[in-house]
């Protein structure tokens, strides 16, 4: 009797073992799926104007299924629309026509399903945590929260300005909102060699 309860015991310990072992990678496995949609593409110009928000950002939290927003169809399984609301503190306003505050939450088109599932446009990378961005936000949405204007076109990575999609746009958003930041002021010199 007494090794029967051990053997079961030892049993429920492998399975919990195996199953959490699992759960693990399956959460660190995000199935990549893109989308395809179209962004109206602006000129730095146009961009600057159509925003409502100009900021140098730091991500706070990472887009996960608690963040994300994913609405089906009626009736059916399938998505949508789909969208993350990300967590950020400001380190500088260039333009704030909402009168922001220093943490704000705007939306970027990204999501993660419970399924484990990275849902994106074509092309466009989510924000990272603990990454510094310059965005683009308007209030321009169904739902009137703020959200990065079209894409990639409205978010600038200034940890890795040669890398943006909208090189043009990064390089003239950087000589334009030039602070004292020492991260943009190393990206710009670097650029300029």
């Amino acid at each position: 009797m007494k090794k029967t309860i051990i053997f079961i015991s030892a049993l429920t310990i492998v399975a919990v073992g195996i199953f959490c072992y699992n759960n693990k990678i399956s959460s660190n496995d995000l199935k990549d799926i893109q989308t395809k949609a179209s962004f109206e593409k602006y000129d730095y110009l146009d961009l600057k104007e159509n925003a409502s928000v100009i900021a140098l950002v730091k991500i706070e939290d990472d887009l996960g299924q608690e963040n994300s927003i994913i609405n089906y169809n009626e009736n059916d399984p399938f998505i949508n629309s789909y969208y993350g609301v990300r967590k950020a503190t400001v380190q500088k306003f260039y333009k704030n026509d909402k009168k922001l505050v220093d943490s704000i939450s705007f939306l970027e088109p990204a999501a993660i399903t419970s399924n484990n599932e990275y849902i994106h446009p074509e092309g466009y990378n989510k924000m990272e945590k603990g990454k510094t961005y310059i965005v683009f936000l308007s209030d321009e949405t169904a739902s009137g929260d703020m959200s990065v204007i079209s894409a990639n076109n409205g978010k600038i990575d200034v940890s890795s300005i040669e890398d943006n999609e909208f090189y043009d746009i990064a390089i003239k958003s950087v000589i334009d909102f030039e602070t004292s930041n020492d991260e943009l002021n190393l990206t710009y010199k670097k650029l300029r060699l």
